[in-house]
């Protein structure tokens, strides 16, 4: 899979718009475009922010597999957060980094929506 493809899917997962991407790379969203379809050549530092952005580490962005990530076996019931104090401590370290690294994101796109929101109002 070409990394345009790869960084592609990995903003869908995450659930993030072009526009926001762009934003945080400082760039316009056709200019993002150009990199997910393969147009744009990416340097280590592009590469590095646009993880950074995704919150993981550059290494997974570059070999990222879809269908080894869509092959790891999930467990069958997922712990409200609410019950994981009188549950016990069900995460991993790693799968509490994703998730507070998954939250922080949206709340900054939720927040860049609402400037975006504002200023067309």
């Amino acid at each position: 899979m070409k990394l345009g493809l790869k960084i592609k899917k990995i903003r869908e997962l995450r659930n993030l718009t072009q526009e926001y991407v762009a934003y945080q790379l400082g760039i316009s969203q056709s200019s993002y475009c150009r990199i997910e379809k393969g147009k744009t050549k990416l340097g280590y530092e592009r590469i590095n922010k646009i993880a950074g952005i995704f919150g993981i580490d550059p290494q997974i962005l570059i070999n990222f597999e879809e269908s080894a990530f869509f092959n790891i076996p999930i467990q069958s019931e997922m712990i409200q957060p609410e019950f994981e104090k009188a549950l016990g401590n069900n995460y991993s370290d790693i799968e509490r980094r994703y998730f507070e690294n998954l939250i922080k994101h949206v709340e900054e796109e939720v927040n860049f929506m609402r400037n975006v929101l504002n200023r067309l109002l």
